[in-house]
């Protein structure tokens, strides 16, 4: 399994986000808009969530997404 992350660093060093990170799954599979958190306990990764106009039926935004047709 090959996974490749870009990652942003927040500009802010108060914020408790530390980055954000887009993560690729054997170049098939892309996940962004991963936060670092610092929490209280140390680092942990935050799964994306916001709010969009770019929703499904459902009414939900698609956060991950197949990269390639074979998936």
């Amino acid at each position: 399994m090959n996974i490749s992350v870009k990652a942003f660093e927040n500009a802010d060093p108060d914020s408790a986000i530390k980055a954000h990170v887009n993560m690729t799954i054997d170049n098939a599979f892309v996940v962004k808009n991963l936060s670092v958190v610092q929490g209280k306990n140390g680092l942990f990764v935050n799964m994306p969530h916001h709010k969009s106009n770019e929703v499904g039926e459902d009414g939900k935004a698609t956060i991950g997404l197949k990269k390639t047709a074979e998936v």
